[in-house]
């Protein structure tokens, strides 16, 4: 299976992933979009994008060495990482990974 995928950490980024499905849908993809969701989305969020197609792959927030952390300008950049957890999805034989603030033209 192929597929697409974005991770989903805070319900600010709610109406990004909507976005991004959209584009994928408008541009014919016949790939499905794997959303990976931590536990700060809550369970009506994720079956509100399982209803419009998405498939929602539960991770752990994956965070730097606390040493990191004071490179980051803000705390919020620290989950950046968990978009490594796409390696996780073996499932797949090849994935995407996109943004959740990204479009497909």
């Amino acid at each position: 299976m192929y597929a697409w995928v974005t991770l989903l950490t805070q319900p600010e980024y709610y109406v990004g992933v909507k976005a991004l499905l959209r584009s994928l849908k408008r541009s014919e993809t016949r790939w499905p979009l794997i959303v990976m969701v931590t536990d700060a989305i809550d369970l009506s969020m994720r079956e509100a994008l399982q209803a419009l197609g998405c498939v929602i792959h539960p991770v752990q927030p994956l965070m730097p060495d606390a040493a990191l952390e004071q490179h980051y300008a803000s705390a919020q950049f620290g989950e950046v990482w968990s978009k490594l957890r796409a390696w996780e999805l073996t499932g797949c034989e090849r994935v995407v990974f996109l943004d959740a603030d990204m479009l497909v033209l």
